[in-house]
């Protein structure tokens, strides 16, 4: 390998490299290793020795490794970065192979010339990334890489280089297979010719003469065709004064028209020569097609009155104009174009600059003309056609009705298309044919103002669409805008922001360089399924105002009111204020201009804000406007329109200097397709849907059934009836009853509120219950010996002091064991004759009827002390709970006051104190009831489920202020840990009462820790059973949405089936037969046919689909009768 180039490759990793650096020093992207040089004696380059603070030079690792072929030994031995990464982990764990044999050692004399070659490496600073046998044996020991996808990739080691393996095949596609060149064709009469051509685009690649080619290529004159040329066929390639200095065999294959190689495309007859026509009679065309520029030279029929631009559209070629065409454009281009538009967002100069450098990088921009201003009319032209075709508008029959062109969505209630006949019988009708409308606007879809210009065509400034497209009609906008009425409740200012909303947008917000703009922004309607309803977007001129609002929202509302429906959800950020006077604005009678007319009937709105949006207005506004509490609205989100922009703001940079029809095409386009796209995937997205709304509706209402047993029937009532009474201001807390204790107040509390008493009995069994609870304190004793003597552990140079208190908590737990066996033997005499005796203080069992078998319990008849350990241990539990509670209060109260205190404040105040017992109460609780749920787990687990006790987890433990702070019960997902709302059961021994120490009054701390846990649970219930609600009546909207989809599809396959049969009808009625009809009217019947299929197919899907997500059994309820569907 030549020196340059060994050199040039030896570079060390660029900055931000993933390969390892060892020792200081960076592993190389790759190694050029000599072969069969020991790597005892490789040395790294200085190249390769970086600096301090210096960095290498950057450069990328090569892609592939060479391997070593069989025969001759190769020169160097490639290894990428990727071997360093994959193979460090095994070449640090494998031990290092034996030196290699000698039959692969070269010789001194070659060792030297290799090293004039290579540099000499140190291998000491590059075993950790390479061990010897990796170098040795040519990598072969390297493990695999896997891919992205699974598959092994080849070894680097068994596979040729990139340029030794493909470079040559590339290289050779640019010369003729064979010399002497001859026309390969076989119905050929002569096989040689003064010049020879083959084609770029037909498969092979076959050289052929100039007759064979414009044989082969009648039908594809788009091809791309080459021509053979050199010194030899002809001398005119070369000018003179370069001829000295040309190749000495010189000869290039080099693009040719063919049209200069004597081809004539055919007009008419369908795809042949007219008879009646003469070579003469061409018509020579620029044609642009998907692969570049052509020149084609067109024959035109002669016995035919049709005229040349009739032939060429027949022929699949768009021309630029009727009169004596020049240019055309074929529609495998339009389509082309238009679903990279659609699908990558590629302007429209983009597409038309790539068209002029596939025609010849090197030559194209010089010969190619600019046609770009007839190619953008083109594409307006066919992109208004196609939709207008898909709404089967085939002529100018009838005045094109509003929306009529948009694509509207299959699953929103519409009367007379995808809802039952007798859908006005549903006594439930404002939740299952409820249409939901949700608004927002865009100020990044802006057009800069221009001066219109006199030259330029009305055509231009005006959008073929008309009123049939999402824009609202301009005549409706401009007399609602004209109006005067209504405008007090607008704010116009716009410095001041509204009361409950930070994020909302605001009237008179403008962005920057609005002066420039003429439109600075667009606002657009969606229904419930993120499909943009006909006629219900609209330009914004001066920022987000209340009336182009109101245009865009009557589009839909008029829709929809006179098909019938009467019930409406509109979602918008701000319609907490826009909502207040919609009515007066739109609706009201006495209005010089009456934008929603409901002279027939009362149209039903509920006004909600959009979820996101809702956090960052006031709780006020919320227990109004939040869709969380609104009935009737399911779950709902409001915030689908908020996707649509995420697509469509790529077209701002094209769309910003269009003209303003072209703009509303095309944007119009994409709206079209946005709703199109979702109608082929809302089959799959309803029923996901509906399973997840199915699964969500169990554990909400396993949620609170949870709920309600930990609380119990009174209590459950008791919230049940304030949740009916009350409006949507139940939601929210009530700050009366969540007070803070001042410091003074929490000072004075310290110690007074001591742990409630085991549950108390009735029974004359006093020793019994009394041996129980001494016992019981011995085990905490116990926990709390172990606990200290771990914490001395930790302690460095513990004081005296503190190991004689430990020292006295042990001889007070000895001698209360010596206490507990004998008390033992008293109230149990029976069990003398074992001879329990104490052991040590830190591992003594402290027997107690529970540490008996069940055998044993039988023999010594202790079934009646298990009992009342049983009992002891249920209220120990509850205890426990209570003092979790109380600990978990006094953390968050003196947290806060903590928090006030200065910075340079002592931390040994008695708040931190305070702070540090309060966090060692709610330890000790929680170890405490985790040992008594264990416990009763283990001897009564009927018992503990009964009393609703479950195990304690980290995740439980929070506090109720931290709960509040965090809006907690306002998330679907988060509800109040269960020990707040547990509550003592009635016990299973009449003896017992209801409640830890009911008799008991409570402190003032108590007092302030049952208010927040009642207000809070209070919250919990109100919000779990909204939860619910909304969940039951999701499911409920979304099994009408099925039924309505598979509806529309039927609805929508019985027009196309009309349409067909209409055009038809209209042949036979012609006195035409069907063949002789023309094609014009066979096209539109077919197209109908093809879309008729479509669609049936749509509605079979739709249904087998549906029919297995939901049941065949609720799949009939939902399909044949309009019930309310509530599970």
């Amino acid at each position: 390998m030549p020196k340059a180039e060994s050199s040039s490759r030896s570079s060390s990793p660029t900055k931000g490299s993933p390969n390892k650096r060892t020792r200081g020093l960076a592993v190389p992207s790759f190694i050029n290793v000599p072969y069969g040089v020991p790597a005892s004696n490789v040395k790294l380059p200085a190249l390769w020795t970086p600096k301090r603070n210096e960095e290498p030079p950057k450069q990328k690792p090569p892609l592939f490794v060479t391997s070593i072929p069989k025969g001759e030994p190769p020169k160097g031995i490639f290894v990428s970065d990727d071997i360093f990464r994959v193979g460090q982990a095994e070449a640090e764990a494998e031990a290092v192979a034996p030196e290699p044999s000698n039959e692969h050692t070269p010789s001194a004399s070659s060792t030297e010339a290799m090293d004039e070659d290579f540099p000499q490496f140190n291998f000491d600073d590059l075993k950790e990334a390479l061990d010897d046998s990796a170098l040795s044996s040519g990598l072969g020991d390297l493990p695999k890489v896997k891919d992205a996808i699974g598959e092994e990739e080849p070894d680097p080691a068994e596979e040729e280089f990139l340029r030794t393996r493909y470079f040559p095949k590339l290289l050779a596609l640019k010369a003729p297979t064979y010399l002497p060149l001859q026309c390969s064709s076989e119905s050929c009469p002569s096989k040689h010719s003064a010049q020879f051509f083959r084609c770029q685009e037909c498969f092979g690649g076959h050289m052929l003469c100039s007759k064979c080619i414009v044989s082969a290529h009648q039908h594809l004159p788009f091809h791309r065709v080459e021509t053979w040329i050199d010194s030899k066929l002809d001398e005119g390639w070369i000018p003179g004064r370069w001829k000295p200095f040309a190749p000495p065999q010189f000869g290039y294959f080099r693009r040719i028209p063919l049209e200069q190689v004597g081809l004539q495309v055919p007009l008419g007859h369908s795809g042949r020569l007219c008879p009646a026509s003469h070579p003469s009679d061409e018509h020579l065309m620029t044609v642009f097609h998907v692969n570049g520029y052509h020149k084609i030279r067109f024959r035109r029929c002669q016995c035919g009155e049709k005229d040349l631009w009739e032939l060429l559209l027949e022929a699949g070629v768009f021309p630029a104009t009727e009169k004596n065409p020049q240019t055309g454009f074929t529609i495998g281009l339009l389509r082309h174009q238009r679903t990279c538009n659609l699908r990558g967002k590629t302007s429209l100069k983009e597409y038309f600059d790539v068209l002029v450098e596939l025609t010849d990088s090197a030559e194209g921009h010089g010969s190619v003309p600019n046609l770009y201003n007839q190619f953008r009319d083109v594409v307006r032209q066919y992109r208004v056609l196609c939709m207008f075709i898909r709404a089967g508008k085939y002529s100018n029959e009838g005045p094109l009705v509003d929306g009529e062109l948009c694509v509207p969505c299959p699953a929103c209630p519409s009367p007379g298309e995808n809802l039952p006949p007798n859908w006005q019988d549903d006594p439930l009708k404002q939740l299952h044919y409820a249409k939901f409308l949700s608004g927002d606007g865009n100020f990044k879809l802006q057009r800069v103002a221009r001066q219109q210009s006199s030259v330029d065509p009305p055509l231009r400034h005006k959008s073929m669409l008309g009123d049939a497209g999402f824009w609202v009609p301009e005549e409706t906008l401009s007399k609602h805008t004209g109006s005067s009425e209504g405008l007090a409740d607008e704010q116009t200012n716009p410095g001041k922001k509204s009361a409950c909303n930070t994020m909302a947008g605001d009237p008179g917000y403008a962005p920057a360089g609005a002066r420039l703009l003429d439109v600075t922004g667009v606002f657009c309607v969606s229904c419930r399924h993120v499909f943009i309803c006909p006629n219900a977007v609209v330009d914004f001129r001066k920022g987000e105002r209340y009336r182009p609002v109101d245009v865009c929202f009557s589009g839909p509302l008029n829709s929809s009111y006179q098909s019938g429906l009467r019930y409406f959800v509109i979602t918008y950020d701000i319609a907490c204020k826009y909502g207040v006077n919609f009515k007066k604005r739109c609706c009201d009678p006495s209005c010089k201009f009456v934008l929603i007319p409901t002279a027939e009937e009362e149209m039903f709105i509920v006004f909600c804000v959009n979820k996101f949006h809702q956090e960052s207005h006031d709780d006020n506004c919320g227990a109004k406007n939040s869709l969380n509490y609104t009935k009737f609205v399911g779950r709902t989100c409001g915030e689908g329109v908020e996707t649509i922009w995420a697509k469509l703001n790529w077209l701002r940079s094209s769309t910003r200097e269009m003209s303003p029809g072209m703009r509303i095409e095309v944007l119009s386009e994409h709206f079209n397709d946005w709703n199109w796209q979702k109608v082929l995937g809302i089959v799959r997205y309803t029923s996901k849907k509906y399973t997840t709304s199915v699964l969500s509706l169990s554990i909400a209402q396993q949620q609170l059934d949870e709920l309600k047993s930990s609380l119990g029937e009174r209590e459950v009532s008791r919230l049940q009836s304030e949740y009916d009474a009350l409006g949507g201001e139940k939601f929210y807390e009530d700050p009366t009853k969540v007070t803070w204790l001042s410091r003074t107040e929490l000072l004075s509390e310290k110690g007074r509120a001591g742990p409630r008493g085991p549950i108390g009995t009735e029974s004359a069994e006093v020793d019994h219950i009394d041996f129980i609870c001494k016992a019981l304190q011995l085990e905490s004793t116990q926990a709390k010996l172990l606990q200290r003597q771990h914490d001395l552990t930790r302690i460095r140079d513990p004081i005296p002091a503190l190991k004689a208190r430990i020292a006295d908590l042990k001889q007070e737990l000895e001698a209360g064991l010596e206490a507990h066996y004998e008390l033992l033997c008293s109230v149990a005499p029976q069990l003398g004759a074992l001879g329990l005796t104490p052991g040590d203080a830190e591992s003594d069992d402290i027997w107690l009827p529970s540490r008996f078998s069940s055998d044993e319990i039988s023999q010594y008849a202790l079934q009646d002390l298990l009992k009342v350990e049983t009992q002891i241990r249920t209220g120990h539990a509850y205890n426990s709970i209570h003092e979790l509670r109380q600990g978990l209060s006094l953390r968050s109260f003196w947290t806060r006051h903590i928090t006030k205190q200065l910075k340079t404040q002592t931390k040994k105040t008695k708040g931190q104190a305070s702070l540090q017992t309060a966090n060692a109460q709610v330890r000790d609780a929680m170890r405490t009831y985790n040992v008594c749920w264990h416990w009763l787990m283990r001897v009564a687990p009927d018992r503990t489920a009964a009393f609703g006790l479950r195990k304690l987890n980290e995740t439980d433990i929070l506090a109720l202020s931290d709960w509040q702070e965090g809006q907690e019960h306002k998330r679907s997902n988060k509800r109040l840990p269960w020990f707040w709302t547990l509550r003592p059961q009635p016990s299973a021994f009449p003896s017992q009462k209801d409640s830890v120490g009911a008799d008991e009054p409570l402190s003032k701390l108590e007092q302030v820790i049952e208010n927040w846990r009642s207000e809070f649970v209070r919250l919990d219930f109100v919000h779990s059973t909204a939860s619910v609600e909304r969940w039951v009546e999701e499911v409920a909207i979304i099994g009408r949405e099925m039924a309505a989809t598979c509806r529309a599809f039927q609805h929508k396959a019985m027009i196309w089936s009309e349409r067909a049969s209409q055009a038809f009808e209209a042949s036979r009625a012609g006195g035409l037969s069907w063949e002789t009809e023309s094609q014009e009217m066979r096209g539109r019947v077919a197209y109908a046919s093809r879309q008729f299929d479509l669609y049936i197919w749509l509605a079979d899907s739709a249904y087998a689909e549906f029919q297995t997500a939901v049941g065949e059994e609720n799949w009939a309820e939902i399909w044949n009768a309009p019930r309310a569907l509530l599970f």
